[in-house]
């Protein structure tokens, strides 16, 4: 039987391999957020290191400094076995336009066949 555990990882180890994964943060203020990464920058802000996260799906944004945790939902290891945070599925494709198509705000991304929009 597998077991589900919530799991704590430092931001500093924060990856591309992530993308697309449920987890959870505290930002700034403190405030626990939980979301669907989407994306994310590492960069400078008055000289600390700042990790800005992306949400998937409603897009909006959050930050949090270095020393900050990560959490998300994992299996139990068996002792001394390693378990590394999975991302989901994506939920479906998109495509560029060719440059010669007039932009429009519905042209920004076209559904592949079979897409959910």
């Amino acid at each position: 039987m597998t077991q589900h555990a919530l799991s704590e990882t430092p931001i500093e180890e924060l990856n591309p391999g992530w993308i697309g994964m449920p987890i959870e943060v505290d930002d700034l203020q403190g405030v626990a957020v939980g979301f669907r990464l989407a994306r994310y920058e590492r960069t400078m802000v008055d000289n600390t290191r700042t990790w800005i996260l992306y949400s998937d799906g409603s897009p909006w944004r959050t930050e949090v400094r270095a020393g900050a945790k990560v959490r998300w939902v994992g299996t139990v290891p068996a002792p001394g076995q390693f378990v590394s945070p999975q991302p989901a599925p994506p939920h479906s494709a998109v495509t560029a336009l060719p440059q010669q198509a007039q932009l429009s705000p519905q042209s920004w991304v076209t559904p592949t066949p079979g897409g959910n929009y």
